[in-house]
C-alpha cells in the first residue's frame, strides 16, 4: 500500500510540474497586458471578450494606477477606445470591459470583477464610465435566449451560454461571481485561478486558430465565422446581412426581436439592477458616470423600445442623482456618425471619444469633489 501510495504521490507530483512549467511558458509567450480592451481581446491570451474580463481583471494592470473603466454593450465597445479616450483623460489607465450583447446584470459583475482586482488604497480613483441604451436594458431570461440565437464562432458549438458567469463556472470556478464577500476578502483567489488556467486559455487559442484555418480535426466543433454571424445578424428575418446593414426596418425588427416586448414596453427589472449598480459604486467610495448612448435619428423617431427606455430611465434617474459621486451625461444631442442603427461608423471612434471627454471631464471633477 505504501508503494501505491507512493506511486500516486510522485505521479500527482509530476503533473503539477508540468503544469507549473506550462503556465511559465505561457506566462512568457503572453506578456501582461497594458490595458483590458474586450474589443481587441483575440489578440490576448483570453480570446473571448467574457474571458478576458471574468479572468483578465488578474493582469497587473488593474494594480499599477488609477483607473477609468469602461462599461456597456457593444456600442461602448466599438465607440470608445482606450488610446482615444486617453488622450482626453492622462490622468487614467483606461480600460474597455464593455461587452457585446451585456446588460445591466452582466456589467454589476463586471464591476464586482473590476474592484476585486483593484487595490483598496486605487478604489476611491475609480472611475468607471458606463455608456447605456435602451438595449443593455434586455431582461435576464430575454438575454439569455438571445444568446443561444447567436451562434458566433466561439470555437466550439456554440450551445454554452455566454457570459461572465458561465464563463467562471466553464472554468471550474463557480460560486466566486455568488458571494460579493468572497470577492472583497479573497482577491488572490480570483489571480490564482486566472494564472493556472492559461494553459488551457492557450490551448483553445491554438484550437481555434487551427479551425479557422479549415483543418478538419474531429475534435474541433463549432462552425465557418461567415455563415455563423449572418444567421446572428439575420436572426430569422429573412433578409441578408447586406440587406440587413442597409434596411432601416430590418434593424429595428431586429431590436424589437432581440428585446423580446412586441409592445416596446421595456421590463423595469434592469432598471432596478442599474440603481443597484449606482448603489454598489457609492458603497465603494469609487465614481460612476452614466452616459447617455446616442443612436440615429432616424432611430430614436420609430423605437417603442427606445421610449419606453427614456421614461424608465428618468424615473431611474431621480433616485440615482441623490447619490454621492455618480453622475449623468448624455450624448443623445451629439452629431456622430453611425454605421447601423447604434455603432459609430469606421473611423469617427475619435469624434466619439472626445465628445465624451468634452462632456465627463467637468462632471468627474465634480463628482471627485464630494466627500467619500
Amino acid at each position: 500500500m505504501k508503494a501505491l501510495l507512493k506511486q500516486v504521490a510522485l505521479l500527482f507530483a509530476g503533473v503539477a510540474a508540468v503544469h507549473i512549467i506550462l503556465v511559465a511558458l505561457t506566462s512568457i509567450a503572453y506578456s501582461p497586458l497594458d490595458e483590458l480592451d474586450t474589443f481587441k481581446a483575440w489578440e490576448t491570451i483570453y480570446r473571448l471578450p467574457e474571458r478576458l474580463v471574468a479572468f483578465g481583471v488578474s493582469e497587473p494592470a488593474l494594480r499599477q494606477e488609477r483607473n477609468m473603466i469602461v462599461l456597456g454593450a457593444s456600442n461602448a465597445v466599438q465607440g470608445f477606445r482606450p488610446a482615444e479616450l486617453g488622450a482626453g483623460f492622462p490622468e487614467y489607465r483606461i480600460h474597455n470591459m464593455a461587452l457585446n450583447g451585456s446588460n445591466v446584470t452582466e456589467m454589476r459583475m463586471a464591476v464586482e470583477l473590476a474592484i476585486a482586482s483593484t487595490p483598496p488604497a486605487l478604489v476611491t480613483d475609480t472611475v468607471f464610465v458606463y455608456g447605456v441604451w435602451y438595449g443593455g436594458f434586455v431582461d435576464n431570461s430575454q438575454r439569455k435566449a438571445m444568446q443561444h440565437a447567436f451562434q458566433l464562432d466561439r470555437g466550439k458549438e456554440g450551445n454554452e451560454d455566454a457570459g461572465l458567469r458561465p464563463e467562471l463556472e466553464r472554468w471550474g470556478a463557480p460560486g466566486v461571481l455568488s458571494n460579493t464577500n468572497l470577492l472583497e476578502d479573497y482577491p488572490p483567489l480570483l489571480r490564482g485561478i486566472s494564472l493556472g488556467l492559461r494553459p488551457y486559455f492557450a490551448l483553445d487559442r491554438v484550437k481555434v486558430f487551427v479551425w479557422r484555418f479549415g483543418v478538419p480535426l474531429a475534435l474541433l466543433s463549432g462552425g465557418p465565422v461567415g455563415e455563423a454571424r449572418a444567421r446572428a445578424m439575420a436572426l430569422d428575418l429573412d433578409v441578408t446581412p447586406l440587406q440587413f446593414a442597409f434596411s432601416r426596418e430590418a434593424q429595428i425588427n431586429f431590436w424589437r426581436r432581440y428585446m423580446g416586448r412586441p409592445d416596446g414596453q421595456l421590463k423595469e427589472e434592469q432598471f432596478e439592477e442599474l440603481t443597484a449598480l449606482a448603489r454598489r459604486v457609492e458603497q465603494l467610495g469609487a465614481c460612476l458616470v452614466l452616459v447617455d448612448m446616442p443612436i440615429p435619428a432616424w432611430h430614436e423617431e420609430i423605437s417603442k423600445e427606445d421610449a419606453s427606455y427614456r421614461r424608465l430611465m428618468t424615473k431611474g434617474l431621480a433616485e440615482i442623482a441623490t447619490l454621492r459621486r455618480i453622475s449623468y451625461v448624455s450624448l443623445r444631442d451629439a452629431r456622430l456618425e453611425f454605421s447601423d442603427s447604434a455603432h459609430p461608423r469606421e473611423g469617427t471612434t475619435s469624434q466619439w471619444s472626445d465628445e465624451l471627454v468634452k462632456r465627463v471631464r467637468p462632471l468627474l471633477q465634480e463628482s471627485l469633489a464630494k466627500p467619500q
